[in-house]
């Protein structure tokens, strides 16, 4: 479903969708993006596909069904919102990750690229968000 955003140039949208609860829900959500930033710049879109990537994954992973993706573009930025069924919170793992572990550099990333993100909780599970402005 596609809506204007009030407040925000015509061309400021909002796309939200299902995904399935696979963990080729990543890629579905990479594709989403990747559509929805075409007009920001090329290193903002890239990371926004990393980090949606990122957080779809631990939600597939760590949480519950169901999986939904948000993705607003207006005024050079994309804030991204990814939301599952789990009331189960997010968090860093203790110390440093393993260098051999194949997890546990999720949310470092998100915290590293992004510049705001943070997770809520609602009526339905969760809700992991960040924003990559230029």
């Amino acid at each position: 479903m596609e809506r204007a955003l009030p407040g925000h140039p015509d061309d400021a949208h909002r796309v939200d969708i299902s995904l399935a609860f696979v963990p080729q829900a990543a890629a579905q959500a990479r594709s989403m993006v990747r559509a929805e930033g075409s007009d920001v710049r090329p290193d903002l879109a890239a990371d926004a596909e990393l980090l949606t990537s990122e957080v779809v994954s631990n939600a597939v992973m760590h949480g519950a069904p169901p999986l939904s993706l948000s993705v607003l573009a207006a005024d050079g930025q994309l804030i991204v919102e990814v939301s599952d069924g789990s009331d189960d919170l997010p968090r860093f793992p203790a110390g440093d990750a393993d260098p051999d572990a194949v997890g546990g550099r999720g949310l470092r990333i998100v915290q590293m690229l992004a510049s705001a993100w943070g997770i809520h909780t609602t009526t339905r599970g969760k809700t992991v968000w960040f924003r990559l402005a230029g």
